[in-house]
């Protein structure tokens, strides 16, 4: 399965308009809580995962540029 990085159209409608589904809006909500707060010492990903966002939305955040996975190399 080849994943691409561009949005689809209902999306970029979402983006546009602001009309994000349900699922959408919590994952956005957690994220810009752990934005204002500046809550580094908490992973992200972690977060999400313990509020029941699935993969598909995760992977909608890091398309559209909200968060982003560190990779540490050891």
């Amino acid at each position: 399965m080849i994943m691409s990085n561009f949005i689809n159209e209902s999306e970029r409608h979402a983006e546009l308009y602001g009309a994000y589904t349900y699922e959408q809006s919590t994952a956005l909500e957690i994220v810009q809580e752990n934005i204002a707060h500046k809550n580094n010492h908490t992973p992200i990903l972690g977060l999400l995962q313990e509020h029941n966002i699935s993969d598909e939305e995760i992977h909608w955040l890091e398309r559209t540029g909200r968060i982003t996975r560190t990779i540490s190399i050891r």
